[in-house]
């Protein structure tokens, strides 16, 4: 796969992952108590360097309520899936336009806004409703082929880390 077209994929993918990340805050607070309304904040966490998709991340939630447990964005098809103890919260995300910054060294940094709407939940998240915005940021390391960086070669490491927020409400 070419790095440029790696790349394009792999922006999808952040903005995923950002709304992933807000969706995911929002189940978290599902969780702990029968009736939950309030503001979630959310950080998921992937470290890939194989370009594979979907990707899968670490998923924390805070604010009103906090949890842990993993996501899988499928930027492809504009879906997220959050696991937490308890149940799983499917997700419906918009990509935003991604913005891209090169750096010396063979350095990339791009980010990815987005936005996400709770497209349903099961066990504990059965009911829950909520929406939001995120942001993703992916920095990229290029290999380098004869002391110059290469656009035909797999990134030597990509680091993709994505917040997001927004209201939730499980009944």
């Amino acid at each position: 796969m070419s790095d440029r077209i790696y790349r394009s994929a792999l922006s999808r993918t952040i903005a995923a992952a950002a709304i992933a990340t807000a969706a995911t805050v929002a189940v978290a607070g599902a969780a702990t108590a029968t009736t939950t309304t309030g503001n979630e904040h959310l950080s998921l966490i992937n470290i890939q360097t194989n370009g594979s998709t979907p990707l899968h991340y670490s998923a924390i939630a805070t604010g009103a309520f906090t949890a842990g447990g993993t996501a899988i964005i499928d930027s492809k098809a504009g879906t997220g899936m959050l696991r937490f103890q308890g149940g799983t919260i499917a997700l419906k995300i918009k990509p935003g336009t991604t913005k891209s910054t090169g750096h010396p060294g063979c350095l990339l940094i791009e980010t990815a806004p987005a936005t996400y709407t709770i497209a349903g939940g099961t066990g504990i998240y059965k009911g829950i409703t909520g929406s939001g915005k995120s942001k993703g940021t992916a920095t990229f390391v290029g290999a380098t082929v004869n002391g110059k960086c290469s656009n035909n070669t797999p990134a030597d490491a990509i680091q993709i880390v994505t917040t997001a927020s927004g209201p939730v409400s499980l009944p």
